[in-house]
């Protein structure tokens, strides 16, 4: 049995116009009629009043003839799309033992991380005793982590890690164990900083060079006795 047909006298702006629904019609098929009659798209969002300016929930209920007038025709925003999480490159890891055998190179470990770095890039993510851990060769990144502490911080007694082992049963909280929250490693990082800072680093490089040097002509003095083709003066 069809129900009563009624009527719905809607206004926007300059334009009037008038739907006809009956009974049992939907809201969402009142909203899509009321768009399709005013020519708005199927996204504007309806917000109606009615003589009185109170805002009315569209719904077969309403009287027939009652008049209506669309506020806006406003677009509700799309949501914003979900920020895409970029996976840092790095090797495929192996069960169990993770990417431990990426670390192995006849040249040391140095030499791994460099061969991790020309074929991934210059941040690497790897997979060890079940933990990420990344390898960064980017200078600039490395210095924005130093500048940023407070989100960057050492906490080795939080970790699952070697570090941790070592200073729960052997050394404590010494240098390269304690967190950086921890008195320790401040008056650790005042007595050292004066030693490796970047002024005592540039006084140490003409006698580095000097000893590298040095250690060079006693080499090359070795070998050319070693193999008979001199004689010491």
């Amino acid at each position: 049995m069809v129900g009563q047909k009624k009527r719905l006298a809607i206004e926007h702006g300059e334009r009037s116009t008038d739907i006809a629904f009956y009974e049992g019609t939907s809201r969402a098929e009142l909203e899509q009629t009321i768009r399709a009659a005013l020519g708005m798209p199927p996204e504007a969002q309806l917000v109606l009043r009615d003589a009185d300016g109170d805002v009315v929930a569209l719904s077969d209920a309403l009287p027939s003839g009652s008049r209506l007038r669309v506020e806006t025709d406003a677009v509700a925003p799309a949501p914003a799309p979900a920020p895409a999480v970029r996976v840092a490159p790095g090797p495929r890891p192996y069960p169990v033992i993770g990417n431990l055998t990426d670390l192995a190179h006849e040249d040391g470990l140095n030499a791994a991380f460099a061969r991790l770095v020309r074929e991934h890039g210059d941040f690497v993510r790897l997979k060890i005793r079940g933990n990420d851990v990344f390898l960064c060769a980017d200078a600039d990144v490395v210095g924005d982590m130093a500048e940023r502490q407070e989100s960057f911080q050492k906490l080795v007694s939080l970790t699952h890690s070697p570090l941790n082992d070592l200073r729960q049963r052997t050394v404590g909280d010494a240098l390269f164990t304690a967190d950086d929250t921890d008195e320790a490693w401040h008056v650790a990082h005042r007595i050292l900083l004066p030693a490796m800072g970047s002024r005592a680093v540039q006084q140490m490089l003409p006698r580095d060079a000097r000893d590298l040097r040095r250690g060079s002509s006693l080499g090359s003095i070795r070998s050319r006795l070693a193999s008979g083709s001199t004689s010491p003066t």
